[in-house]
């Protein structure tokens, strides 16, 4: 069923320190002598390592090639129709790896419990090297997880497992015209956020938290719902009325086959982000539209054993 194994790796936080301090004394003196300690990022570096090491002995066993490759390389890795991907991580990590495949089955792994709460890395490191050969086998289910997908009418195409972001790059107000079911409404804002049910338990759940301190009133819309639901949620963030713009189209679902569409009225800056990644965000500049859906294809993170 697979010919290779794919190991997605992040850095831990002490080795994003050392890559800048170059080593780990300089790295303590830096943190102590702004108040902090070393202490806490060496134990969890401490554990993720020894989580690798458990996972990579556990792979090996498989008699598959191997590539192994960190958070950052993802976007420019050529992954394969029969890859099984492993993951080893936060579970920001799934989110990271999923919106760059094409259906291919992701392993997540939880290398430290006590501080990734695991509601996407669904496996202990001691637990692959049992569950690994019924796996391999095809003996498993998955959760089909509901992706989003932005459309630019220059023909780019970006995936988001959580949300998108449309706005700006910096911290200046868009300014675009936003079209859903025949209704449009040209606004000013920070951005308009559309989660998917993945998202719903973060972004999305805080700006509706915000919303119903500020108003108290109860939320219109239910989140979290599930990840599975082909339907994603918008929200325009801090909405500005004015003669020129409006508010009365500031939220709502887009549902399986319903498209919004946004056209950018900005001279510069403009952004679509996916899942917070600025890195490959696409261009959304004056002559750009985006329409945003629910991506046919679906992200699938493995669950059970048959």
């Amino acid at each position: 069923m697979f010919d290779r194994i794919v190991l997605v790796t992040k850095l831990t936080r002490l080795q994003e320190l050392l890559a800048r301090h170059h080593s780990r004394s300089r790295v303590a003196f830096f943190l102590e002598s702004r108040g902090g300690s070393i202490d806490e990022f060496a134990v969890e570096d401490d554990r993720y390592t020894g989580a690798l090491r458990t996972l990579d002995r556990a792979l090996q066993r498989a008699e598959l090639p191997i590539a192994r490759i960190e958070r950052a390389h993802v976007s420019h890795f050529d992954f394969r129709a029969k890859d099984l991907v492993v993951a080893l991580g936060p579970d920001g990590l799934f989110v990271n790896v999923a919106k760059y495949l094409s259906g291919q089955p992701v392993l997540t792994v939880n290398p430290d419990p006590e501080r990734i709460d695991g509601v996407l890395m669904r496996h202990a490191p001691e637990a692959v090297a049992r569950v690994l050969p019924k796996i391999l086998l095809g003996q498993f289910t998955t959760e089909s997880i509901t992706l989003a997908q932005a459309t630019t009418n220059d023909g780019q195409t970006l995936l988001a497992v959580n949300e998108f972001l449309v706005g700006r790059r910096d911290q200046g107000s868009s300014r675009y015209r936003l079209t859903l079911k025949g209704q449009e409404e040209r606004q000013s804002s920070s951005g308009i956020l559309v989660s998917t049910g993945t998202g719903s338990t973060g972004w999305m759940k805080s700006v509706m938290a915000g919303a119903s301190a500020l108003t108290g009133s109860l939320p219109r819309y239910t989140v979290p719902f599930p990840r599975d639901n082909k339907q994603l949620l918008f929200a325009v963030r801090e909405p500005w009325e004015s003669q020129w713009t409006g508010v009365s189209l500031t939220h709502g679902h887009v549902r399986y086959r319903e498209e919004l569409t946004i056209h950018s009225e900005m001279s510069e800056g403009g952004a679509i982000s996916s899942d917070g990644v600025l890195e490959d965000a696409i261009d959304f500049n004056a002559g750009t539209s985006v329409t945003i859906r629910v991506a046919d294809q679906s992200a699938q993170l493995i669950t059970t054993l048959l």
